[in-house]
């Protein structure tokens, strides 16, 4: 089945940019037409005047590509033609401009002169994206070559319009990376784009897509009290600067409050995340256990850093949440922790992960060679037997000695278990409601920043948080776990699991043994 493309034709108007950025045409009139792929440049001229009953001989035709709706290239041969198939899907738009007279001559407007001087329109250079544009906007007679030939030896696609064409792919997979940005545009396009300027493309699609991080700090106060409105109960705090600059927030849900009140083990780990993006921070996040001792989110809050202020903060807001239950809170020893929780819980119900003290008494074993790794290895198990030595009184749930005494006197092992392990307990925590937040009126953001809803009312709004750049160069790479589960190495040769690492190559023992005995083979042959 022979290919066709839905055309469509403007005369008489012209491209603007709109205050979004988009490009519309306006003004003059438009008409369309379904033409072939086949189809030449003299009869693609004739069937345009022929529909807009115009003179082939004083027009000038230019087209425009997917990825750049604001640059007219010119449609003056069969390549021409190709190229508006190529990098167009579905439908084109097709521009027609009269040519300049200049003395006896018809001049086309992008065309170089030898005995004439041509003004150009500076918009068509100065904002075209998908070439480089020209300096000057007189060409003189100095030239006897075509302008666009200029213009097409020298591609640049900039970030902003080309984004436009990876806007869909975006939305659909966000987590389409720059790299592979880079080869679709070669594969599709033929355009070889650099991995800074792929990467500019997705963060330009995403802030059209998602729009400025910014912005999310204006709609946050309404979004406080839309949480608050849709679901009673909930504990939300919202801190800020006497210059209406954001400092702190604290999130905890009516439906997290009523299951941890009802059913949840009186255990609260607490931890920190450093968070990536224009304006960093923390996010900090407490979390509670379940009847099946899986993890139970309780709270949440966004902070500027992880200090002392800020987890105090942080506490205190969740000792509002937790009331009179006496809860134990678990951390990791951050020395702002250490501070902060003995103040608002009490250094008795204070513990200590029990992960990471066990890395850094490893650390400590490793740091002071104590008999080497055998006398590590039986020191960290003495550890565990330690820690776990009462684990029927800890957890609530009878050991396997115990479990063995119970079962030898008749009695049934589940009567021992303690209540917040059994089943109804599982649906106490997990019976309530949640209504999410309903965004069909949610304000925008105006061009001048202020926050207005579709009456025109005018909300508060905050600003984004004062932001430092932390010292140094930035780390790529995090620091491992000592006993985080590593990525398992596969030997080149029989991709068996390989224990030893080359900078060439990864083999097991086995086959490291036979490339050695290889080379050996050649030694003795070279010296014989």
């Amino acid at each position: 089945m022979e290919e066709e493309m839905f055309c469509y034709i403007h005369e008489g108007g012209e491209l603007v940019k709109t205050a979004v950025g988009s490009i519309e045409y306006k003004g003059g009139r438009t008409n369309c037409s379904v033409v072939s792929k086949n189809i030449s440049q003299s009869e693609f001229v004739s069937k345009v005047c022929g529909v807009l009953n115009l003179d082939s001989n004083s027009i000038k035709l230019e087209f425009t590509v997917k990825f750049d709706p604001s640059c007219l290239l010119p449609l003056h041969n069969d390549g021409d033609i190709v190229n508006m198939f190529k990098f167009n899907d579905m439908f084109c738009h097709v521009y027609i401009s009269r040519c300049l007279e200049c003395g006896d001559d018809l001049i086309c407007p992008t065309r170089c002169a030898m005995t004439n001087t041509v003004q150009l329109q500076p918009s068509r250079f100065e904002h075209s994206i998908g070439f480089k544009h020209c300096s000057s906007t007189h060409i003189r007679n100095v030239h006897n070559h075509c302008l666009e030939d200029v213009v097409l030896s020298q591609p640049l696609v900039r970030s902003t319009r080309a984004s436009l064409v990876i806007d869909d792919v975006i939305r659909s997979t966000p987590e389409y990376q720059p790299r592979q940005i880079c080869k679709d545009f070669v594969r599709q396009h033929g355009i070889q784009l650099t991995y800074l300027q792929a990467w500019q493309m997705k963060e330009k699609a995403k802030e059209r897509i998602y729009g400025q991080p910014k912005n999310y700090y204006k709609l946050l106060p309404w979004m406080c009290e839309r949480m608050l409105a849709t679901n009673p109960g909930s504990s939300v705090e919202l801190s800020y600067s006497n210059d209406d600059h954001f400092e702190k927030l604290f999130v905890a849900h009516s439906i997290s409050i009523e299951g941890f009140v009802r059913g949840c083990r009186p255990i609260i780990a607490i931890d920190s995340a450093h968070m990536s993006g224009p304006y960093g921070g923390a996010l900090f996040s407490a979390t509670s256990y379940d009847a099946n001792d899986s993890m139970f989110p309780l709270a949440f809050g966004v902070m500027s850093s992880e200090n002392y202020e800020d987890w105090l903060w942080f506490l205190e807001k969740l000792k509002i949440v937790v009331g009179n239950k006496e809860v134990i809170i678990i951390s990791d020893r951050h020395h702002a922790l250490l501070r902060s929780v003995p103040e608002v819980f009490g250094i008795e119900n204070h513990a200590y992960c029990y992960r990471h003290l066990k890395e850094n008494f490893s650390s400590f074993l490793s740091k002071h060679n104590t008999r080497g790794n055998k006398g590590k290895e039986n020191a960290l198990q003495f550890l565990d037997s330690i820690a776990y030595g009462r684990g029927w009184q800890m957890l609530g749930i009878p050991c396997e000695h115990a479990t063995a005494v119970i079962i030898s006197i008749g009695q049934n092992v589940t009567d021992f278990v303690d209540d917040c392990y059994k089943y109804p307990m599982q649906e106490l925590i997990y019976g309530g409601s949640f209504s999410g937040i309903e965004t069909h009126d949610m304000p925008t953001v105006d061009d001048d920043g202020l926050v207005r809803s579709i009456t025109g009312e005018v909300f508060f709004s905050l600003k984004p948080p004062h932001t430092k750049r932390p010292p140094g160069r930035p780390r790529k790479k995090r620091i491992e776990s000592q006993f985080q589960d590593k990525r398992p190495v596969y030997c080149s040769r029989c991709h068996m699991s390989a224990t030893m690492k080359n900078t060439a190559k990864i083999l097991c023992p086995k086959c490291i043994s036979v490339y050695l005995l290889h080379y050996a083979d050649l030694v003795l042959l070279y010296f014989n």
